[in-house]
């Protein structure tokens, strides 16, 4: 049975324990705890606080509305396509839809667009790192209609990042198969500095995880979380964010923009190998130390390479630059 508390002993216990990263193993527990503003579901059914927005490929001007209990799949749905899960971060989807829409322009995909915008409003943002485990869950039951398909790659931007991670180990332990591909869009930093891998987006959470970073030790995490992690520009803000008097929150949600973009531009972003993060941050990790190797950021990156890689971007869209001369 459903328990609903307002309960502020209640509201601090299971902050603390989300906190620490112990509400995913709490699977017993079902809870809506509902305080002044925020709400936190742990373990809860799904409800309609959780959307899922479907795109065909074949028919991206109607979206379909998916029914998280159903397990038959829409009848427009084609299953042979690669299926692309976009989920967003905290308070607004605002942010990733660029990602959205490149990819129904581009047309051969479906696209799964996640909103749980509900259990992720401002000021709450301590509740929508504890409800990341239930907009998981319940992306995970979603899904058992659409699977199984061609490709299944996750993109998530910020704390949806991090959901992304959540998503795909339920997949596997479920069908014994993680999501093909994820990818990181500045994977969110606070209440996620902890060296334990389980609780935050790591490079075991998909067959292929890459990363975009862009506000490097403020709202976006320092060190590497992928197979291969990209840092885009110099430390620690964006080009065209200095004036911005939200200049970190323009970095921040540069890495969506600059990866939507990646999905249509004709010349791309192109990626010099960095020695560590520390060379990034002493601002030595640089295109014009490299060797001359490159490789491709964002939809089309080449999952053989591993490691750290530098981008350079423009101030303003278009953000890519090309492929980089070196003489």
């Amino acid at each position: 049975m459903q328990t609903v508390y307002s309960s502020s002993v209640l509201y601090t216990v299971y902050s603390i324990i989300s906190a620490i990263g112990l509400v995913s193993g709490i699977n017993s527990t079902k809870l809506v705890i509902q305080t002044a503003s925020c709400t936190y579901e742990i373990n809860h059914q799904c409800t309609d606080n959780i959307k899922f927005i479907l795109f065909n490929g074949k028919n991206n001007s109607r979206p379909v509305h998916l029914n998280v209990s159903s397990d038959v799949p829409p009848s427009s749905y084609d299953g042979n396509l690669p299926l692309k899960v976009v989920i967003h971060g905290f308070a607004s989807g605002r942010f990733v839809y660029n990602v959205v829409k490149a990819y129904r322009r581009q047309g051969e995909y479906n696209v799964l667009f996640v909103d749980w915008e509900s259990l992720s409003k401002k000021p709450c943002y301590f509740s929508a790192k504890v409800n990341t485990w239930q907009v998981g869950k319940c992306t995970s039951e979603a899904l058992n209609q659409l699977l199984p398909v061609s490709f299944l790659h996750i993109i998530g931007f910020s704390l949806g990042a991090h959901v992304a991670g959540i998503i795909s180990n339920i997949l596997h332990q479920r069908f014994g198969q993680k999501a093909d591909r994820i990818t990181g869009l500045d994977p969110a930093l606070p209440l996620y500095a902890t060296p334990i891998g389980n609780l935050k987006l790591d490079p075991s959470d998909a067959e292929f995880v890459d990363v975009i970073h862009t506000s490097v030790g403020t709202f976006g995490k320092v060190e590497p979380c992928g197979h291969q992690d990209f840092y885009v520009n110099d430390y620690p803000t964006q080009p065209g964010c200095q004036n911005n008097s939200y200049s970190v929150i323009c970095s921040h949600v540069r890495a969506a923009e600059v990866f939507a973009e990646s999905i249509l531009t004709d010349i791309g972003f192109w990626a010099t190998p960095c020695y560590s993060i520390w060379y990034y941050i002493v601002g030595i990790c640089d295109d014009s130390t490299s060797s001359g190797k490159q490789i491709l950021m964002g939809e089309y990156t080449d999952k053989r390479y591993r490691g750290i890689f530098f981008v350079r971007t423009s101030d303003s869209p278009p953000y890519a630059l090309g492929k980089r001369k070196f003489i």
